[in-house]
């Protein structure tokens, strides 16, 4: 029986993937880390009891875009943008004016093994997706948050969770809808 099913899950997603610690930080119940230019936070909420089972909802979240202005425009085309997501939601932190891609799931002691395979999936896919929607950057006004690690500073070599959907980037130059909605 694990004692917290949300640290247990992080900690496997940390091997799993190959994460390297020279690129990533401590966060309490988690980790912020760099794939890239921008960075990805994974964090568990402290586990919860519901009669004999035990869960914690576990969030990974990837900076996108930075200096976007809160207006009307702004929340017309997160809410369109979220009508074409897969996995992770596009949210607009209005204190910090930007967009960030959000994905939480739920795990527990007796789902730990089938909700690490699908974190294993999220993870890198929502962070190769942020780098490659970049190019949303004029269309919501602002521009992408590549962040510079503390001391290692901007990454120029990419992990190889980006690899994932270079090949999507590559293809898709235009941004995926107007810029004059």
């Amino acid at each position: 029986m694990s004692s917290d099913p949300g640290l247990e899950l992080i900690s496997a997603l940390r091997s799993d993937l190959q994460i390297e610690p020279e690129w990533s930080v401590p966060l309490t119940r988690g980790f912020q880390w760099w794939p890239g230019h921008l960075s990805q936070s994974i964090w568990s909420d402290p586990v919860r009891q519901v009669g004999s089972h035990r869960f914690a909802r576990v969030h990974i979240e990837s900076d996108f875009l930075r200096d976007v202005e809160a207006s009307e425009k702004t929340l017309t085309l997160t809410s369109f943008a979220n009508r074409l997501t897969t996995v992770s939601s596009v949210v607009f932190h209005r204190p910090a004016s930007s967009i960030r891609l959000h994905a939480s799931l739920c795990v527990s002691e007796n789902n730990l093994q089938e909700v690490l395979k699908l974190a294993s999936t999220v993870l890198p896919m929502q962070a190769a997706d942020a780098s490659a929607k970049s190019v949303m950057a004029e269309v919501f006004g602002g521009t992408p948050d590549h962040t510079p690690h503390a001391k290692k500073g901007l990454r120029e070599q990419g992990h190889g969770a980006l690899a994932m959907l270079q090949v999507l980037a590559e293809q898709n130059q235009e941004p995926p809808f107007a810029a004059d909605i």
